[in-house]
């Protein structure tokens, strides 16, 4: 579990060591998130390298297209808000290998994204900032069970 609070942003955000993924398979990122005020800005997040550790770029895949699209990252997130829950809420995303069928809405909290070319190396990052900048600051966001399974 991972643990802040006291300034806007704070920092290491948690994340994995890289991890190898097959780029012909899709996966799906996991975590559970609990915030104790609405005013947190919790992501979810993964980055990808390829065999010399370089970091990749992205093309967002959105559930309603089959299609790429034209949002370019580095920093891909499945999750960018605030006004969680209060109680430990299930986030989860998907990262789907070139040509394979969208998943459904109803299977994902999160966006989807398509592995780059020469992706061999993920990781998955998780985070927050404070929504409401240096007003209140008074929030925790928790983190636990991180996790990524293949699904194909």
């Amino acid at each position: 579990m991972v643990e802040g609070k006291g300034r806007k942003c704070y920092y290491p955000w948690g994340s994995t060591h890289l991890f190898e993924i097959d780029s012909n398979k899709s996966y799906e990122f996991i975590i559970w998130i609990k915030s104790t005020q609405p005013d947190l800005h919790n992501f979810l997040g993964f980055r990808a390298y390829d065999k010399d550790r370089n970091l990749l770029t992205f093309l967002l895949l959105p559930s309603e297209y089959k299609q790429y699209y034209s949002d370019v990252t580095t920093k891909p997130y499945f999750k960018r808000s605030n006004n969680d829950a209060k109680t430990w809420t299930w986030w989860n995303g998907f990262v789907l290998s070139e040509g394979a069928d969208d998943i459904s809405s109803l299977f994902s909290n999160g966006r989807k994204w398509v592995w780059p070319r020469g992706a061999k190396y993920a990781q998955l990052r998780f985070g927050t900032c404070y929504g409401d900048g240096e007003k209140f600051n008074q929030g925790i966001t928790y983190f636990s069970r991180p996790r990524v399974e293949q699904i194909d």
